[in-house]
């Protein structure tokens, strides 16, 4: 059983989706599973949600669309989350899992 405050690190494609009432959207692609203390397979694709205070992380969204291949590094914040988007820069897995982005930075071309 995944624990609070399990780690994750997955490599992801970015798409900006637009804004919810509390945060922006992007749609990311995920291309792999790098690491983690989290034992659950990563989705194949997730809706992260960026809080405008998160003004860096925005920044590297947005100049980073895709092809750009970005490494996010995510902390396990809560489970049991009854919405498909929390107020939290993140996502929320499809058992209810909020995932707490940590850092987002670009990857190498290959």
């Amino acid at each position: 059983m995944t624990e609070i405050g399990a780690t994750m690190a997955l490599t992801v494609t970015v798409q900006y989706t637009g804004a919810i009432g509390f945060a922006e959207v992007f749609d990311c692609e995920v291309l792999s599973r790098e690491d983690g203390s989290d034992t659950t397979p990563a989705p194949s694709r997730l809706g992260l949600t960026v809080l405008p205070q998160d003004r860096d992380t925005l920044a590297v969204l947005h100049a980073h669309a895709k092809p750009v291949r970005l490494s996010l590094r995510l902390r396990l914040l809560r489970k049991g989350e009854p919405y498909a988007h929390a107020a939290v820069t993140g996502f929320v897995a499809a058992d209810g899992k909020v995932w707490q982005l940590e850092s987002v930075r670009p990857l190498p071309r290959r």
